[in-house]
């Protein structure tokens, strides 16, 4: 297999940064990601809106791609999982759930507006708190765990990008993984989720997400 992915060292554990938008940690073979925003295309072509209806099935297809790629043991998602209420990609997910029964975690964002019975037929197992994960903490809002930093805290939620610059006023927009010295934001998993632009502080470490590859950007 080879390697398109960087490897770093947080708190003692070895994660493998994916151009995916995941996280491998191979520790425990478990995958860790935020922000899927499954259904998405549907929920807005049912309002009227043109989102690509394929990109659900993308986004779904992608994660079971790396599931088989690392023979992941348990997938961690830091929330937004479903973008919205049910709709008729929330059954095929529960049929994709049959087919791919791999243990789920779900630490529930703001846009998890399922019924807990969703989640319960597609042997989900939701955490409504952050989510302690020695030496980790997950949660989906930043703003939610400021007075548990005592462990190493994965966020979601903010869609984290950079704006890169080359010759001739062109410009490009990406996603990345942002780490400093006490938390880390994860990259939206899901397409068409659109970026905040991030300012990265001293010390910290910017990895952008390119097709094929992991590349580290000095902040």
């Amino acid at each position: 297999m080879s390697q398109n992915f960087i490897t770093i060292e947080i708190a003692g554990q070895q994660l493998n940064l994916l151009p995916e938008k995941a996280i491998f940690r191979p520790s425990d073979k478990s995958l860790i990601l935020s922000d899927v925003h499954l259904g998405k295309s549907a929920h807005f072509r049912k309002a009227g809106v043109p989102l690509p209806q394929q990109a659900d099935y993308e986004n779904l297809n992608r994660l079971e791609t790396l599931i088989d790629k690392f023979e992941v043991k348990k997938v961690i998602v830091n929330g937004d999982l479903f973008h919205s209420f049910y709709n008729s990609f929330a059954s095929f997910f529960l049929e994709w759930r049959i087919k791919i029964p791999i243990p789920m975690l779900l630490i529930t964002g703001n846009h998890d507006l399922m019924p807990d019975s969703f989640y319960k037929d597609a042997n989900i197992e939701l955490s409504k708190n952050p989510f302690v994960d020695e030496p980790f903490i997950f949660s989906h809002e930043p703003d939610s765990i400021e007075d548990q930093l005592d462990y190493y805290a994965f966020y979601g939620h903010i869609h984290p990008g950079i704006r890169l610059h080359g010759p001739g006023r062109q410009s490009l927009k990406l996603p990345v993984f942002y780490f400093t010295e006490k938390y880390a934001l994860l990259p939206a998993f899901g397409s068409f989720t659109g970026l905040a632009f991030i300012k990265p502080v001293k010390n910290s470490r910017v990895f952008v997400c390119l097709k094929n590859e992991v590349s580290e950007v000095k902040s």
